[in-house]
């Protein structure tokens, strides 16, 4: 056994879960800790301006590298700013180690905040060190939920004399278990059989697929079986984007999607299903019609019969379940099967070109619109970003063009928002670029979410990190307006054009430039469409974090 105070302990076991990057804002509380990083110059501190910034870039860089991604932050007051993108953390499954100080231990009886209680509902796994040997402990628990499929967040505080105090220590190397548990035999085969019936099948892909970097075997399935794929959730490359049977985006349990899963008489989901977020009262109880017969992958079991009636659910790593139910497929298929799948890709790639004709057409349209289309930004913005940098899409609104603009193809060529909650782009953006430092890295934001966590900018600066930031300002939140129009014809049955739009309007233009120009960023407002692509080109080639405000139009 070793001794040594909590608060070396702390860094000893940061040390052995390979951590480099401590994402962090301090406090009093903290005080231990930012004494004892003096120490230990293997450990690159992060400061960021606002703790939102922190859980976006940890979120992203837990992503773009596939571990455990730790945060520090101060006891409630800091916390409080980091729930909100905790949610989404949650919702996604992103493997960040959130920690804060708190009181000594012995400061209950006068209103200690219970800091786990803060943040449990938002984490796999809380608890507080109270004591020394615990530091070890529960930093080793904590990395290990974190990183065990399913994967998620957890958090650890430590009381002041934790961290202070000494302790016993037998530390040990930590054992992660990987993606790879098989599924059952009789569900594969069952599997297999209702895909081969189908007549009409589909998938439904979530960002379970990049998780279990399953991106060949469901493009594989996909191919075999002339199955038609909807993503219900694209914040990395779930699917190529590009590819004929790629259908887009569903929303689940909206009338539209509803509708689509109509054609469909077998539906084969891989991942949690996100239902659009759907926040109105009177939600679907379903998503499919009675007689479609829904298998659902997952590694997660809550997610598997619990909310919609699945006929087959398959417990396993979607990567080890695809490639099954693909070898076993194609060994009972004869030649018919192959050619009516030939058939309904062809069908699909027809589909494909239309679409793609539909969105010229449309691009044309709005082309010389002033204030810029979004139309216009995605397309000009996307004929001189480098084919291979990572974008960051945080565009809301915007995003539809986006994803019209640009091909997605290759993993990690994509990273956005997962949850719901606005702000994860400020943030998020760093952590790809950190985690990608040969990479160019440019983040598309609503000019909503951007002002959510607007001092990134000066951890950008501060930190020099070279990322290129497009900011869509309509000013407005667009998306409520949106959703607004939704809600009184879908909800109130109001077929009126008299809504007023209460607390969506920005008032005066936001200017993020000056915003960004005050935190030492280099900055360009672009109210000419003629200069998005000079810009571009300059802001990415100066390999300085760098911000393009553009005005566009925000009517609906």
């Amino acid at each position: 056994m070793t001794k040594m105070t909590g608060r070396k302990a702390l860094f000893e076991s940061l040390k052995l879960q390979g951590v480099e990057y401590i994402f962090g804002n301090p406090g009093t509380s903290e005080s231990p800790i930012m004494h004892e990083l003096q120490f230990h110059p293997e450990f690159k501190y992060v400061l960021v301006f606002q703790e939102g910034v922190a859980i976006g870039m940890a979120d992203a860089y837990s992503r773009a590298t596939g571990k455990p991604a730790f945060v520090n932050l101060h006891i409630e007051t800091g916390l409080g700013n980091a729930v909100s993108l905790m949610h989404n953390a949650r919702e996604g499954g992103s493997q960040i180690v959130l920690s804060a100080g708190n009181l000594d231990i012995r400061e209950y009886d006068r209103g200690r905040t219970d800091l786990v209680e803060m943040v449990e509902q938002f984490t796999k796994f809380s608890g507080e060190a109270t004591h020394p040997d615990q530091v070890f402990g529960l930093i080793n628990r904590a990395f290990h939920e974190a990183a065990t499929p399913p994967t998620g967040p957890s958090f650890v505080s430590f009381s002041a004399n934790a961290l202070d105090e000494e302790g016993s220590y037998e530390f040990f190397s930590p054992s992660p278990i990987t993606y790879g548990n098989r599924p059952s035999n009789n569900a594969i085969t069952d599997a297999i059989q209702t895909l081969k019936n189908a007549k009409h099948p589909a998938f439904i892909v979530g960002d379970r697929i990049s998780q279990s970097s399953a991106w060949k075997e469901i493009v594989e399935l996909s191919d075999l079986s002339g199955a038609a794929v909807y993503a219900s959730s694209y914040s990395e490359m779930n699917f190529p984007n590009d590819h004929p049977n790629y259908k887009g985006e569903i929303r689940l349990g909206y009338p539209e999607g509803k509708q689509i899963m109509q054609k469909h008489d077998v539906v084969f989901a891989v991942g949690k299903l996100s239902t659009g977020y759907w926040m109105f009262s009177n939600p679907s109880p379903s998503f499919f019609q009675p007689k479609t017969k829904f298998v659902h992958i997952d590694v997660d079991s809550s997610n598997l019969g619990s909310y919609l009636k699945t006929d087959i659910p398959i417990l396993s790593d979607p990567k080890t379940a695809l490639e099954e139910i693909t070898n076993g497929l194609s060994e009972v298929i004869d030649g018919e099967y192959k050619e009516s799948a030939s058939l309904r890709t062809k069908q699909y790639s027809i589909d494909k070109s239309k679409a793609t004709e539909d969105w010229k057409i449309r691009l044309s349209q709005k082309y010389e619109n002033d204030p810029i289309s979004a139309e216009r930004l995605m397309a000009d913005a996307s004929s001189v970003i480098p084919t291979d940098s990572i974008i960051v899409n945080d565009a809301v609104t915007s995003g539809n063009a986006l994803m019209n603009s640009f091909p997605f193809n290759k993993p990690g060529s994509l990273y956005g928002g997962r949850g719901g909650a606005l702000g994860w782009g400020m943030g998020g953006a760093l952590g790809i670029q950190l985690a990608n430092p040969d990479k160019k890295v440019i983040a598309f934001c609503g000019d909503g979410s951007a002002l959510m966590t607007i001092q990134g900018l000066l951890t950008a600066s501060k930190e020099n990190i070279p990322i290129t930031y497009i900011v869509c300002n309509n000013s407005l939140y667009r998306v409520l307006k949106v959703n607004m129009n939704f809600y009184r014809e879908n909800v109130l049955n109001l077929k009126d054009d008299n809504e007023k739009y209460m607390g969506m309007e920005f008032g005066n233009r936001i200017d993020i430039h000056t915003i960004a120009k005050g935190m030492n960023v280099n900055s360009w407002r672009i109210d000419d469409p003629k200069d998005i692509k000079p810009r571009l080109v300059e802001a990415i080639n100066s390999n300085k974090p760098s911000l393009l405000d553009v005005t566009i139009d925000g009517t609906l």
